[in-house]
């Protein structure tokens, strides 16, 4: 019944972003993708702009009140959803298109990690006002698509 699969939804998402799903795993990500009774529900309530280019990559923060997105005009975007503002855009140090980006836990939303083409690893700090600190890890010799973080560790 569509009550009993919202209630496993709600259920889904709370496991996923505490930590008892792993997110990064196929199976979990994709379990309601013939739910059509669910995504039929679903609508577009605004847009965020602020990229020059495809954005690859979408990460909210663990209370769901930031999102950071990566492109590939090498920037990091942070906005907050709800009001559709960016709060910070970080030109980043990558030289490729950014395939992945995730806010570190525990750090107030102020750092993250990304990856891009070319094999960049980078921790980022940044403020609100818009200061920023790469700091950049060349370690692979290929592309690099995704990273990940633990939950509540920020190292």
């Amino acid at each position: 019944s569509l009550l009993n699969m919202d209630s496993y939804f709600y259920q889904w998402m709370r496991d996923r972003r505490t930590g008892v799903l792993d997110s990064s795993n196929y199976l979990n990500t994709c379990v309601f993708k013939d739910f059509t009774s669910l995504t039929r529900r679903l609508s577009n309530c605004g847009v965020l702009t602020g990229h020059n280019g495809c954005v690859n990559t979408v990460s909210w923060n663990v209370d769901g009140t930031r999102l950071l997105s990566g492109s590939d005009d090498c920037h990091l975007n942070v906005y907050d959803p709800l009001k559709q503002k960016l709060l910070v855009s970080i030109h980043s140090s990558h030289r490729s298109n950014i395939f992945s980006a995730k806010f570190l836990p525990s750090t107030c939303d102020y750092k993250c990690v990304s990856c891009a083409g070319l094999g960049s690893v980078e921790f980022s700090e940044f403020t609100p006002s818009g200061d920023y600190l790469p700091h950049t890890f060349n370690c692979q010799s290929s592309i690099t698509y995704q990273v990940a973080t633990t939950p509540y560790d920020p190292n």
